[in-house]
């Protein structure tokens, strides 16, 4: 296999796996907010005060730490092949 080759194959499956990290970061955002609506929504049902909720910083970080863990992980996947099979 060539070097460009071995590029070509974890493009293609650095880009897939990025898709999929996105539609996972996107639903579990959507449900989130839903989970919150509903919640407000209840209490303003039995008259209670709202909850307080805290800033959505936490979500964010475990989103973009997944990224940047993707990220690594393929330019390590992609270190090791070029090592291992790269004709030159």
């Amino acid at each position: 296999m060539s070097e460009m080759e071995i590029k070509a194959i974890i493009k293609k499956y650095r880009n897939r796996a990025i898709g999929l990290l996105s539609i996972f970061s996107v639903t579990g955002i959507i449900f989130d907010y839903l989970l919150k609506v509903s919640i407000i929504n209840s209490r303003f049902e039995l008259d209670l005060s709202p909850p307080e909720f805290g800033s959505d910083s936490a979500v964010i970080l475990v989103i973009l730490g997944l990224y940047v863990v993707l990220f690594l992980c393929f330019d390590a996947y992609q270190k090791i092949l070029l090592t291992l099979f790269a004709v030159k």
